[in-house]
Order: C-alpha cells, then structure tokens, then sequence
C-alpha cells in the first residue's frame, strides 16, 4: 500500500518497522492486562500513531485484512497523528479462499490508493469548516460477535460517514483512551452512566459536537443492523435501522446507514425528486408549446 500511495505522488511514504516494533514493545504491558484480541488490536493502532510520531510524520497509515461473518476485508485509513482524526479511509471485500486471498487483496491496492489520495484531499479542504463527530466502537445485541468484528464496523462505519462530507470523523479506540488519560474516567464510571449517557458524556469530554451510536444483533430471529447520530446540545436523534441475513452483509449496509443517518441520503431524493418534477414540467411546456403552434397554424389556414 506504501508503494501505491508514493505512485499518487501526493505523499512521502515512510515504512518504518523498527519505530513499529519499538512502540509495539511499549504496548505489550497494557495488553497483558487486557487478554484480547480487540485490545491487541486496539494498541497496534495506537503503536503505528506512536511510531509516526517518532518519525515526525504528520498522517499514520492503518491497514488490516479482517473477517466479518463469512466475508472478507481489507481496510485502509489515514489518521492525523496530532489528534487522531480520521481523513481518509477505504475498504474491499475481496475473496474468501486462502489460495487466492494474498492475489486479490494486491489487486484491489492501486484503486484504495487513488481513493484515499483524492479523499485526504478533500477532507483537509472542508474539515475546518465542519463539526466534530465521535464514532465508538459498535455494539451488540443478543448476538455472538467478536471485539474485533464490533471495531471494524465502527472503521467502516467511519469511513462511510467521512466519504459523505459532512463531519470531521474522529474514531473509537483512540477516543476512549483520551477520555481514560486526561478526564481520567474509570470504566465503572462509564458502566453506571450507561450506553447512551456513557457515549454522550464522553463526547462532550472530547468538545465533539456529536456522537454516533450503532448497534449490530438480532431481533425476532433476524440480524439487524442500526445507526443513530446525536447532537450533543439538542440531542435530537437521526437514526437509520436495516435488516441483514448474515454478519458479513453488514458491508452492503454500512453505506447505506451512513448516508441516511446524515442526511446525504435525503439530500439525493430531494434531488431525485427535484429533477423528476422538472422533467414533468418541461414535458408540460413542450405540450403547451406544441398546442399553441398548433392553433397558430390552424388560424392561419383559416385566413
């Protein structure tokens, strides 16, 4: 992916393994005490921004392929090492065969690469001007789902809320760290305030503006899916609910979410329907127009 992104000529790629692993080593202790896979993943993340730091780099690159249900992912992002803010992100289902896997993911690399290009760019462009959006790791209901499996649907879910232009999207993991550094939250505390306070006190702790909730589990013997975006002042929630027949299809429903929960989706049927109403008119001036040609001919051969 580092070789891709050089060919954009919109970055100068820095594959640094030794500060990785050095920073790595500085993690291991903390995953000792946490014994998951999630956690471990958690502070990998966490070590790629520490090494970027080392190296006086300004974006940390992040990439991982994971399994979702019976599918599988590769995933991209770019994270500002200053404040852990997302600006660009991509991800591609590609095939579940062990044979082919190590093929397919090299295939899919140039076209992340041109997209997360042409998306740094635009997010750095627009980000001063927009407000603030917290994206916690996912939830779950009733359902066996792995930590990594709920992490990865917050990154997606990240990812597809960034694409639609409309916040600065800061993600999970290095949020909560924050708020357990510097407000010095325990995480009993955040159990009493529960999900909704817990999530929302966080926010405001970070000055967000507001702060997404998403829920996968299952409902009368059918898997769901649900994203809610809140404002943090008026609390006013926007919410978006889709049913899936399996965990791996909640890829085909993250963008769909995304747009819904911010009124990107309502903005495309606005047009849609905008344009359909310009089309009727425009059909109903050119039969107007053509009856009065028609009249003036009529009068005409009367004369």
């Amino acid at each position: 992916m580092g070789s891709e992104l050089n060919k954009t000529k919109e970055f100068n790629i820095q594959l640094e393994d030794y500060s990785i692993r050095n920073a790595l080593g500085q993690q291991q202790e903390r995953y000792e005490k946490d014994k998951t896979q999630g956690e471990m993943d958690k502070h990998t993340r966490e070590a790629i921004v520490k090494a970027a730091e080392i190296n006086l780099s300004d974006y940390a690159l992040y990439g991982a392929v994971e399994k979702l249900g019976n599918r599988i992912i590769i995933v991209v992002s770019v994270l500002d090492v200053e404040n852990y803010e997302l600006v660009a992100g991509a991800y591609r289902e590609i095939i579940n065969n062990e044979d082919m896997m190590k093929e397919a993911a090299m295939s899919v690399m140039p076209e992340i690469a041109q997209e997360i290009s042409k998306q740094m760019k635009d997010t750095l462009a627009r980000k001063e001007e927009q407000e603030k959006l917290l994206v916690p790791s996912f939830e779950k209901e009733d359902i066996d789902i792995s930590v990594e499996n709920l992490n990865l649907l917050s990154l997606m879910m990240s990812i597809d809320i960034l694409n639609t232009g409309k916040y600065c999207v800061f993600p999970y993991n290095r949020s909560r760290d924050v708020v357990d550094d510097t407000v010095k939250w325990q995480n009993q505390e955040m159990e009493e305030l529960g999900l909704f306070d817990g999530n929302m006190k966080l926010a405001e702790n970070l000055k967000m503006d507001y702060t997404f909730m998403g829920t996968i589990g299952i409902m009368d013997y059918k898997y769901y899916i649900e994203g809610i975006i809140f404002n943090i002042n008026l609390r006013n929630p926007i919410f978006h609910f889709e049913e899936i027949r399996s965990i791996g299809e909640a890829i085909s429903v993250i963008p769909i979410i995304a747009e819904e929960i911010t009124g990107v989706a309502e903005e495309k049927r606005m047009r849609e329907r905008q344009a359909r109403e310009d089309e009727r008119l425009k059909q109903i001036l050119a039969e107007q127009t053509q009856e009065l040609l028609k009249q003036a001919e009529l009068r005409k051969s009367v004369r």
